[in-house]
């Protein structure tokens, strides 16, 4: 409403133009949805420790399918070698007394 004149004395070509009513929230979001650019993330490699754990999946199946678990007999010997090194160190400490 203008403060000073009453409506009519407004020219025509300074009446304010009928605003359309705002499209409704379901066309909003459609037209939205058509106009947009969509942003695509590159993806993420997959996580070392879940590509080494299928390496020794496969390794684990193989040796025991192919090699009659060769590998695995391998790992255990170093396994054994090792604890036999750590019970003959350990015997040599406790026998030094005697």
């Amino acid at each position: 409403m203008s403060y000073h004149h009453p409506p009519e004395r407004r020219r025509s070509e300074r009446r304010a133009a009928p605003v359309a009513r705002p499209a409704l929230p379901e066309r909003r979001l459609a037209d939205r949805r058509a106009s947009e650019v969509k942003l695509v993330r590159k993806p993420e490699p997959m996580h070392r420790g879940v590509l080494w754990a299928a390496v020794v999946m496969v390794m684990i199946v193989a040796d025991g399918a192919f090699l009659d678990g060769a590998y695995r007999h391998m790992v255990i010997d170093w396994f054994a070698g090792i604890a036999a090194g750590v019970r003959d160190w350990s015997a040599h400490v406790w026998d030094w007394g005697h």
